[in-house]
């Protein structure tokens, strides 16, 4: 508000001084009219007063344009100095009803915009004073006519100096208010502005045209573009394709539009990639024009939800496998037990055939208890969650691997070995972590070995230690090595669809090892085995 006043104030200062600079100029004319009987005054001694008002005035011109900035003494020396002179000048030549007494109205303002309302009531008070003065002076000679003229005249005045001000006020309140809503707006488009640009989804506004008007950051990232998009047509720069790749003009979609709407089925294609965007578009309609007209244009909210999709696309597949490995258990063991109802009623349930039943029960409970667990690890892999890392012994760690499965050697009828040397070291890892990786490399290779044997080794290279899983088994063929770390896949050789499975196995080793930080390296040669081993770092 402050800086609205100083605006207003300028401005009138600059009339006050110019005013000031002419002033002598107007006195000296206005005693000469007087002198020579121009104008219905008296006037006596022009010769002397005249000349020394007219000095006294100049002086106070001269100093009205030198002295406007200059210290407030000054500044109280020029206003109310000039205020007494023309006091004087008032009572020693025009008289106080004069065409003169307008000065006043110059003078009172001044000293408001200098001193605010004390400089008012001072320079009122001297006005007053004037008044006074100039009718004990005159007192001998008044009559009621120049009684009457003195007091319209002070009234004017005193109430024109009023109504000025108290207008000047009220201007420069109004454009401080004015300025205040400007610089609210300011601020509030301003926030809009960065909030909108600081959203991750591009927001694109244009008129009924397609005419692109406003538009954030994100939809210059999102367009792959550094070039300014403003005032060009919509469907120009947002080129969409529907999921048969036939063209979707943004304008022609919009203006079928009886208010929002979404599509998610749409596609912008790059130079060399496709993404598959989320569109919303709404009619923006202003106070001024109906429901119906979208004077306002629209809006268009751009976002690309390719990896939502994806994930999406993921997750049915993965429900679908899920319950179809989860089914088929079920089901096979569901028959077993129905089998053996119905040959129980039929009194034809033979200890050959309830053995034959409760065994394969028992194997598919088992096959379902395993794709439990594997989900249950495969929940833990993928999770944010981190283990308590622990110093584990490696020597400890493979004889105790060695223990736990050689049962599953023995019914297979395959060698199991271990190799590594008494004193290997420790690693710093989480345990359990550690422990699922090699159960899942060993099962696997006992899995897909049918003659032959396993073998379990750990080294110590430098500062780092690597415990591998080796088999002579089936191997990998060449075609099938990229692809053996992925969710739910299996070779398609025969031998690999002859042992069942779910195609997790290998998936979730491989994030059990991205949360310790290691890789799982596997090397293989179709027909003669496979070899697969994680490195750690020694535990300092």
């Amino acid at each position: 508000m402050s800086r609205e006043k100083n605006k207003v104030d300028k401005k009138l200062q600059i009339a006050v001084r110019s005013v000031g600079a002419i002033l002598p100029l107007i006195t000296l004319l206005f005693g000469l009219a007087m002198k020579y009987d121009l104008l219905p005054f008296n006037i006596s001694f022009f010769t002397d007063t005249m000349l020394i008002f007219f000095g006294l005035f100049t002086i106070l011109g001269f100093a009205t344009l030198t002295l406007s900035n200059r210290p407030r003494l000054q500044l109280v020396i020029r206003i109310f100095g000039a205020e007494i002179v023309f006091m004087l000048y008032t009572l020693l030549v025009t008289g106080f009803a004069s065409y003169l007494a307008i000065c006043w109205l110059i003078l009172v303002y001044e000293s408001y915009r200098v001193f605010r309302e004390k400089g008012m009531y001072v320079s009122l008070f001297i006005i007053v004073v004037t008044f006074c003065l100039d009718f004990i002076l005159k007192s001998h000679t008044i009559n009621a006519e120049l009684l009457y003229n003195n007091i319209v005249a002070l009234l004017l005045v005193v109430g024109a100096s009023v109504f000025v001000i108290s207008m000047t006020r009220a201007q420069i309140e109004k454009e401080a208010n004015l300025k205040l809503s400007e610089e609210k707006e300011r601020t509030e488009r301003g926030r809009l502005e960065t909030l909108i640009n600081s959203m991750s989804s591009s927001i694109i506004s244009f008129d009924k045209n397609g005419t692109i008007q406003r538009f954030n950051a994100a939809s210059l990232a999102l367009l792959d573009t550094h070039a300014g998009i403003e005032n060009l047509s919509i469907d120009q720069v947002v080129k969409l394709t529907d999921k048969e790749g036939g063209s979707v003009s943004v304008i022609e979609y919009a203006r079928q539009l009886p208010s929002s709407a979404m599509r998610d089925d749409l596609y912008y294609h790059y130079s060399e990639e496709t993404i598959r965007v989320e569109v919303i578009i709404s009619p923006v309609h202003t106070a001024y024009t109906g429901s119906d007209d979208v004077g306002g244009g629209y809006i268009m909210i751009l976002r690309d939800i390719t990896k939502e999709k994806s994930l999406e696309e993921e997750r049915e597949s993965f429900i679908s496998v899920v319950s179809h490995e989860l089914r088929t258990p079920l089901s096979i063991a569901e028959g077993a037990i129905g089998n053996a109802i119905f040959m129980n009623e039929k009194g034809k349930l033979t200890p050959v055939v309830l053995e034959k039943s409760l065994h394969s029960v028992h194997e598919n409970i088992t096959s379902l208890s395993h794709i439990v667990n594997d989900l249950t690890t495969l929940s833990r892999a993928e999770s944010s969650d981190s283990e308590i890392n622990e110093t584990i012994d490696v020597t400890q760690l493979i004889d105790e691997l060695y223990k736990r499965h050689t049962s599953l050697a023995s019914q297979k009828n395959l060698e199991f070995n271990i190799d590594r040397s008494p004193t290997i070291g420790s690693v710093q890892t989480s345990r359990l972590y550690l422990t699922d990786i090699l159960e899942k490399l060993i099962s696997n290779a006992f899995k897909y070995t049918s003659e032959g044997s396993v073998t379990l080794s750990a080294a110590q290279n430098g500062q780092a230690i690597t415990i591998s899983v080796k088999d002579t088994g089936n191997g990998i063929a060449k075609t099938d090595l990229s692809k053996i770390f992925d969710k739910f896949y299996r070779s398609e050789d025969y031998r690999t669809r002859e042992t069942g499975g779910n195609g997790l196995g290998l998936y979730i080793a491989s994030r059990l090892a991205d949360k310790i930080h290691t890789k799982i390296e596997v090397t293989s040669r179709y027909e003669h085995g496979s070899e697969f081993s994680v490195t750690l770092p020694v535990a300092k």
